[in-house]
């Protein structure tokens, strides 16, 4: 079970594709939690970015893909345009995060 972005699904076919894996996916879903109900029913298991929130009654456990796969992700917005100032604040708190 994957989540219901193509974004995720490329990049793990691009990951298993040299290995000759075909990827079986029975379920694509927005919300983790509802995967996280069908994995404990035993309808397959859920590939999820680690660390991303999971209902708090599930025995489910996190394994990482070997070797690792890193993805980056970017904060973007147009040259020469003044943020706002709670944009502005979101960006402090992102670079603060970053540098911590």
């Amino acid at each position: 079970m994957i989540t219901h972005r193509s974004l995720i699904y490329d990049e793990l076919n691009d990951w298993l594709i040299p290995q000759d894996t075909q990827l079986q996916i029975v379920v694509e879903s927005n919300l983790l939690a509802n995967a996280c109900y069908l994995a404990e029913s035993g309808v397959g298991n859920i590939v999820c970015i680690e660390g991303a929130p999971r209902p708090a009654s599930t025995d489910l456990k996190f394994i990482p893909f070997s070797p690792e796969r890193r993805q980056n992700q970017f904060l973007i917005w147009r040259k020469g345009v003044t943020l706002t100032d709670p944009a502005q604040k979101l960006v402090e708190k992102i670079r603060e995060g970053i540098h911590s």
